[in-house]
C-alpha cells in the first residue's frame, strides 16, 4: 500500500492524526490492541541489528489483509506479527526491539 491509499484510508475511515505511543510502558497485550485498532508506523530492530520502518495494523481495513500465517496468530508473548501495508505481507518482530511507534490512522467503526 502506498502512502497516497493510506491516506485515502485516512480520508474514509474517520481518524486522528500522528501520535507517538510509549511502547516502554504498553504491555504485549496492550500492543497488539495497538495494531488492532489502528494503521502505525513504526521502527524496530531487525535479529541482524539493522533497523526497519514499517507502516502496519492488525485490522483487516481491506481485502488486501491477509490471513495470518499458522505459528504467528500473537500468542507467544515473545513476537508480535503485523501486516506491512507496504509490501503487502505478514512480518513479525519481538517487542522488546521495538524502538518506535506512531500511529498514523485510528480506525473508527463507522
Amino acid at each position: 500500500m502506498m502512502n497516497s491509499e493510506i491516506v485515502g484510508f485516512q480520508n474514509c475511515l474517520g481518524f486522528k492524526t500522528s501520535k507517538e505511543v510509549d511502547v516502554m510502558s504498553l504491555t504485549y497485550n496492550e500492543l497488539v490492541r495497538v495494531f488492532e485498532g489502528n494503521i502505525c508506523d513504526i521502527s524496530f530492530t531487525k535479529l541482524d541489528g539493522t533497523k526497519r520502518d514499517m507502516t502496519c495494523t492488525l485490522n483487516q481495513i481491506d481485502e488486501s489483509v491477509g490471513e495470518i500465517a499458522d505459528g504467528h496468530n500473537n500468542s507467544s508473548k515473545e513476537n508480535i506479527t503485523v501486516w506491512d501495508l507496504e509490501n503487502k505481507g505478514w512480518r513479525s518482530f519481538c517487542k522488546d526491539t521495538l524502538l518506535k511507534c506512531t500511529v498514523v490512522t485510528s480506525i473508527v467503526e463507522l
